[in-house]
């Protein structure tokens, strides 16, 4: 599979971040991404069959460095790709259940989340739910949250949940 790749040195981002509009921007600001800058360049796909294939042109995780980036995960079971029981519970449930397999495929844990966003369709109907099932799922580890409830989600759907995973051991 083809790896996309950032155009340019991490040096060459600094200088043109740095002069953008004729102001000097701090460099320090920068010297993660210096020190960072091999795992930068190269971006790895997760995959998993034991999440849901992806329903659009996304893949399922991306990992730089120690840090993968979980795409919206929805209550679709990956043995017939279909959205199970329209609860939310079954599809919270669910939803959990597909990032902690995406996670452990790329060598994290429920310990290892750092930060999620979960969408929802009726805030005050689902997160109560929601709430439960993240204290049962991440216990002491709670990661920082962000839910924000939407209009609309792909297939009518009424959960979807995001997450940004560090990868013990993985190089940074």
């Amino acid at each position: 599979m083809a790896q996309n790749r950032i155009s340019g040195g991490i040096a060459e981002r600094q200088e043109k971040i740095a002069t953008t509009n004729g102001r000097k921007a701090n460099r320090a600001a920068f010297s993660l991404l210096a020190n960072r800058g091999d795992a930068l360049e190269s971006p790895q796909t997760i995959q998993t069959d034991q999440a849901p294939s992806p329903t659009g042109p996304f893949v399922q995780a991306r990992r730089v460095g120690n840090l993968l980036f979980i795409a919206g995960q929805r209550g679709i079971d990956p043995d017939s790709g279909e959205l199970v029981e329209r609860t939310i519970e079954a599809r919270a449930r669910r939803t959990f259940e597909n990032l902690k397999a995406i996670a452990e495929a790329a060598g994290g844990s429920l310990a290892t989340f750092v930060s999620t966003v979960v969408y929802v369709k009726d805030m005050d109907a689902h997160r109560p739910t929601i709430n439960r099932l993240y204290e049962e799922y991440f216990g002491p580890n709670l990661p920082t949250r962000t839910i924000v409830e939407v209009s609309r989600l792909n297939q009518d759907d009424i959960v979807e949940i995001e997450a940004v995973v560090m990868i013990p051991g993985a190089e940074a």
